[in-house]
């Protein structure tokens, strides 16, 4: 079965009986896709027992599409015009990080985060972008973390996690533990982060963070 805000919207109950789903958004970052810039994704998730194992995450106007299989533990980026694929990999943090923000959706509580943030990593630098590319930046080594305080749905970020994983990070949810997908009671997700050095210092920063969640 299928899980997409676009599709049929199954209930609980109907959900909570399926081993594994496909998790879909035809289109996230629709702002960007207005706006014609670069940075809209098609993204398709495979989730089983709750989690992602596979992710695709295409970027149309880039010719690009982002592969990850976690349990084999790779990541790849594939040309679309030659059909060439490199594996990609998350990179060790630096002592001045680099992280990405939300174009498209700034809150107060974000601002806030990354006000303590640049004050605990000087030099630390933060890009903007739309949509699951946040995620993918991680995965192949361009950034370093992504913090979320702000509403997301399943759809959004299943397929980039899947990424991030395969490539060697983590996305946790402040003050828990892994993202859970195809939940029977919502299709939202709470407030996470994400971060492609397990155990470095950003990601041991964000994970002592539980007033975000």
């Amino acid at each position: 079965p299928v899980l997409s805000e676009e599709g049929d919207q199954f209930d609980g109950p109907t959900r909570a009986g399926w081993e594994a789903c496909w998790i879909v958004d035809p289109l996230d970052g629709t702002r960007e896709f207005v706006n014609r810039n670069d940075e809209f994704t098609v993204n398709v998730a495979l989730i089983e027992k709750g989690r992602p194992t596979l992710g695709v995450v295409g970027v149309p106007a880039r010719g690009q599409i982002y592969l990850g299989r976690v349990a084999d533990a790779i990541a790849e980026e594939i040309d679309l015009a030659t059909g060439a694929s490199k594996q990609i990999r998350c990179r060790p943090c630096p002592e001045a990080p680099m992280v990405m923000a939300s174009r498209s959706h700034r809150s107060e509580a974000l601002e806030a985060l990354i006000g303590d943030m640049k004050a605990d990593f000087p030099g630390l630098e933060e890009r903007e972008a739309g949509s699951s590319l946040k995620l993918v930046e991680i995965a192949r080594g361009a950034c370093d973390a992504y913090p979320r305080v702000g509403p997301t749905s399943e759809w959004d970020i299943a397929a980039a996690e899947a990424v991030v994983m395969a490539a060697g990070g983590v996305v946790r949810v402040f003050g828990s533990g892994p993202v859970a997908y195809n939940k029977p009671d919502t299709v939202l997700n709470p407030f996470f982060w994400a971060a492609g050095e397990p155990e470095g210092a950003l990601a041991l920063w964000l994970g002592a963070r539980p007033g975000y969640a």
